[in-house]
């Protein structure tokens, strides 16, 4: 397997470098390690939400493609007035971030305890080393273009979990961080008395978010350079985005014998046919009771599951909500359709396409676990995935 993106750029920050970056900003050197790891994956972020726009891949990787890469050459830009490599970052956080570049500083600036100045600074250095780096990668036949891209889809899920939590929330929620509107998301007491209005109330206001976000989104930028990059999509022009399919995804860390462990030998088995009766249970993936807000533990099942949608575009598949047995049949019914369209709302955040997953509300139907024990009922509140196309 190829070895991680993100470790490899990781691996670059030795001690001696990294203290001589500290000395050269005037902050600790655990804050400091702490801030260039942070920014080494909100930069790597910012380029996986781009796979899809491969026009503003290129443009980005060519603002600075040969940047070599050494920390403590790096440290002396921080201390130039008008450091050509610098700016040259800070054009780089433009592109990727946009508005959003402020308050994804902040939360660096925050997460590490650093000056705010100082968090700018380490973004503005390693922007240019993490666009050379995966420049040299292309550059020296080790990547293409969509194999890049494949390897920044794959890599998300962990990407994400190295970004400070406030800045994952700018980046995978943008366009525009003014436009973003909470969505808090609400409790019902019991399966017995859910109000059908509050369900709907919310599956409308999540509806309309995402439409407020699809439809804001920038348009892509036609690459105007004439760099490296610019000339190799254009000389060696690949096929669309599609990895081998004996080829898992990197760095999701699945538990085995997980549900998307299970999903993940399914959709690489070539003989595995789909059909109307295999489905996926994820063990993590739950709801309180009365609930169509997913319990704290749901997010990294949520980011491998989305992982793999990434990694493999062809997928595609119908999420089936459910719930336990208290309550009013019709009620549950509606209440397990806004369980599924909940889990859609996440993974459709998490980078897959909205038309590529439908939802269906199975209510109390075919338990997999005890109904007359608290433990099997919040089993049995759940959403399982069908592929319908792999």
């Amino acid at each position: 397997m190829a070895e991680s993106l993100f470790r490899s750029l990781l691996s670059t920050l030795e001690r001696d470098s990294t203290i001589r970056v500290a000395q050269a900003i005037g902050e600790q050197h655990e804050s400091v390690s702490r801030g260039l790891e942070s920014s080494i994956a909100t930069i790597l972020a910012g380029m996986s939400t781009k796979v899809h726009e491969p026009g503003t891949l290129r443009r980005i990787l060519d603002l600075m493609p040969w940047t070599s890469g050494n920390w403590s050459e790096l440290a002396g830009e921080a201390t130039k007035a008008n450091s050509t490599l610098i700016s040259g970052g800070r054009r780089i956080l433009a592109s990727l971030f946009g508005s959003a570049e402020a308050p994804i500083t902040s939360a660096i600036s925050h997460d590490a305890g650093l000056g705010a100045g100082s968090a700018s600074m380490l973004l503005a250095m390693t922007a240019p080393v993490v666009t050379g780096f995966l420049s040299r990668k292309i550059r020296d036949q080790d990547m293409t273009f969509n194999g890049l891209a494949t390897r920044l889809a794959c890599e998300t899920g962990a990407i994400r979990r190295a970004v400070p939590s406030a800045a994952a929330d700018m980046i995978w929620r943008r366009p525009d961080v003014s436009m973003q509107t909470p969505v808090i998301a609400q409790s019902i007491r019991s399966e017995r008395s859910a109000p059908f209005a509050g369900v709907l109330a919310l599956s409308a206001l999540a509806l309309g978010v995402f439409w407020l976000v699809s439809h804001n989104r920038p348009r892509e930028i036609t690459s105007m350079g004439k760099g490296f990059a610019s000339r190799l999509i254009n000389e060696t022009a690949s096929p669309p985005l599609a990895p081998p399919q004996d080829t898992p995804p990197l760095d999701l860390k699945i538990p085995e014998d997980a549900g998307e462990d299970r999903l993940m030998s399914f959709v690489q088995d070539k003989s595995a046919l789909v059909s109307g009766t295999t489905w996926f249970d994820f063990q993590r993936l739950r709801f309180n009771s009365g609930s169509v807000e997913l319990t704290p533990g749901s997010a990294e099942q949520l980011d491998d599951i989305a992982g793999i949608f990434r990694a493999y575009p062809q997928l595609r598949g119908t999420l089936s909500g459910y719930t336990d047995d208290q309550g009013d049949v019709g009620m549950n019914s509606r209440l397990s359709k806004a369980r599924a369209d909940a889990v859609k709302t996440e993974l459709v955040k998490r980078g897959v396409t909205d038309t590529r997953l439908a939802t269906h509300g199975m209510g109390e139907q075919d338990p997999i676990a005890d109904n007359s024990t608290e433990a099997g009922r919040a089993d049995n509140r759940r959403v399982a995935l069908q592929i319908t196309n792999k």
